[in-house]
């Protein structure tokens, strides 16, 4: 969310021009096509797509879900979206059926402390689990009925197709469902003096081990010199570990997704940088079965 506010204050009030692009995107990756609104331009982002017209304010972004029914999406719609950085936006009317598998509705409020008036849909996808938001922003004084003719024109444009995977994936999968297994460990140390010449500090471990029957272990343990609680942890005694794990794809990288059983999801996008394995920006050790040491608990 952090992210997709800093584009709309970068954007909401003087849009960058960009140059012409084919108005219809296919996106094997994603699993989607879409046609752009007739004159609005776009960019790929980080996120997904941002779109933005030379005379008409504002823009629309088109961003993933994982809503796996509109129920579960309307839901969500009427709780409004908040964060800790100045965003409150919330429905100002009730939240509408938008076809056979969406929803849609009006927004106002702020937008890290701007005044923002916004329409969203949502669509849910029964193709590749994966469905897309579309959120057309501007300010009150500027917001009419030209975003939401917009948005609406892509929303009914949008195209679920069979996801398909870059061969960034298939090389992780390789590397990481391995016969007995994988595990990947994170491990942050820190210490320093205090004034009366002791040590404090604290430190974490987080171990996930992927077993090739298709589950996972995940454990986490954190010890503070300054309020010790123990670790905790969500592994278990079956068979099966905490749940399931996958590989799916934002687009570009692999993304390893853990699925507990307790319905918590977790998504950790994996990259190889300078010869050492990150997931979500943070260094984890991989080692396997046949590792002198860090060998994955799979049997």
């Amino acid at each position: 969310m952090k992210q997709l506010i800093l584009i709309f204050l970068v954007t909401l009030f003087q849009f960058p021009v960009f140059s012409q692009q084919p108005r219809t995107v296919e996106e094997p990756y994603f699993g989607i096509e879409f046609t752009a609104p007739q004159g609005w331009n776009y960019q790929r982002t980080e996120i997904g797509y941002i779109f933005g017209h030379n005379t008409i304010p504002g823009l629309i972004i088109m961003m993933a879900n994982d809503f796996k029914t509109v129920q579960e999406m309307e839901s969500a719609a009427y709780q409004g979206l908040q964060d800790e950085y100045g965003t409150y936006l919330m429905p100002q009317n009730k939240i509408i059926p938008f076809g056979n598998n969406g929803r849609a509705g009006d927004f106002e409020g702020l937008l890290e402390g701007q005044k923002v008036s916004a329409y969203m849909i949502g669509l849910v996808s029964s193709t590749n689990g994966k469905g897309v938001t579309l959120l057309a922003a501007a300010s009150p004084t500027i917001f009419d009925e030209s975003q939401v003719t917009a948005i609406e024109s892509l929303a009914k444009s949008v195209k679920f197709t069979k996801m398909e995977s870059p061969p960034v994936v298939d090389e992780w999968r390789k590397a990481l469902k391995v016969q007995g297994g994988s595990r990947l460990t994170y491990m942050n140390t820190y210490t320093s003096n205090d004034y009366d010449g002791g040590m404090s500090g604290y430190s974490d471990e987080t171990i996930i081990d992927l077993c090739p029957q298709g589950f996972f272990r995940f454990s986490d343990h954190s010890d503070s010199s300054f309020d010790t609680q123990g670790g905790f942890g969500y592994t278990n005694s079956d068979n099966q570990g905490n749940g399931t794990w996958a590989l799916e794809t934002d687009g570009t990288n692999a993304v390893l997704v853990l699925n507990f059983n307790d319905g918590r999801r977790f998504d950790y996008t994996i990259t190889y940088e300078n010869e050492e394995t990150h997931l979500n920006g943070n260094r984890y050790f991989l080692t396997y079965a046949d590792s002198s040491t860090g060998r994955p608990e799979c049997n």
